[in-house]
């Protein structure tokens, strides 16, 4: 180990640490982790029931304003209305034939604002 690099205690490094067993990029949406598997043959997808909680609220602190306006603007945080995410959306109160008909007409659901979100609209082209 190089003397001249510091690094925190031992103690605080297994507190900060958080090990992911996939071989996959992931990214956290709220109570949902979305992973992207390295792996062609299985298919991206968001998991919830993971205690994402305070991961989430020290990524929330960690953020820039300009990345929290990202967010919520252009529904960057936002994800497909997949089958998973519609029944733990149920779980916690959602009526599933309304989340079933809006995920039709393309809307996705937004962990940060907690509420599903319309396809965003650029031009006519879109109307």
């Amino acid at each position: 180990m190089d003397p001249r690099v510091r690094r925190p205690h031992p103690s605080l490094c297994a507190a900060l640490e958080l090990h992911i067993g996939w071989d996959a990029a992931y990214e956290l949406a709220g109570p949902f982790m979305k992973l992207d598997p390295f792996d062609n043959r299985i298919a991206a997808q968001a998991v919830g029931g993971y205690p994402l909680e305070g991961v989430r609220a020290l990524i929330d602190r960690a953020l820039s304003f300009e990345g929290k306006f990202a967010q919520v603007i252009d529904q960057e945080d936002a994800i497909d209305l997949s089958e998973a995410i519609i029944q733990d959306l149920v779980k916690q109160g959602w009526e599933e034939k309304r989340l079933w008909s809006l995920a039709s007409e393309g809307f996705r659901y937004s962990p940060s604002r907690n509420t599903l979100m319309s396809p965003i609209f650029a031009g006519e082209e879109d109307l």
